[in-house]
């Protein structure tokens, strides 16, 4: 009995959820972030916490935990171009889809980066494919790794001295 109370979401817990996600609904999808609150909330009913006031304790979580998403997808929705927008090239101003589509450059750049792909050590390309996965953020690649964010940074650091990049931005 107590394993399906931790599994199911009561109807006050589901209603909640509804109201947060509408809360943001001129920010991301509500359906979409109703779903991710439905998942947390599911992993958090899965520990054993004890609290005097459950349901203020967990509207706050949800509260959080909803912030903490819309600002990811913002930032990742920030860090978007549209294939649209105009570049600056010798002759002008040319699409973005079109430089893209370029056979040769596009065959070139793929090449340099996985050659310089394959030349990097085991623990870089796995730090490379967690920061595509996560979008490049340290803090969910520090998670998975199990190490604490610095020590991602730092390997991100050299990483890209590996790759010949520099401190960009540091």
């Amino acid at each position: 009995m107590d394993a399906l109370r931790r599994t199911r979401i009561e109807p006050w817990e589901l209603d909640l959820i509804r109201s947060i996600a509408s809360r943001y609904s001129n920010q991301v999808d509500p359906d979409d972030l109703a779903g991710e609150l439905s998942a947390f909330l599911l992993r958090f009913k899965g520990k054993d916490v004890k609290m005097a006031d459950r349901k203020a304790y967990l509207t706050k979580s949800l509260l959080r935990r909803a912030d903490r998403i819309t600002n990811a997808w913002k930032r990742r929705r920030d860090r978007d171009i549209s294939l649209d927008s105009l570049v600056s090239e010798e002759g002008g101003d040319i699409r973005l889809a079109d430089l893209l589509s370029a056979e040769d450059a596009d065959t070139a750049v793929l090449d340099g980066l996985l050659s310089m792909y394959e030349q990097l050590p085991r623990e870089q390309r796995r730090l490379w494919d967690l920061l595509i996965e996560e979008c490049g953020d340290t803090a969910k690649v520090a998670r998975r790794l199990g190490r604490p964010r610095t020590s991602v940074d730092y390997h991100i650091q050299k990483l890209r001295r590996l790759l010949g990049g520099g401190d960009r931005g540091r």
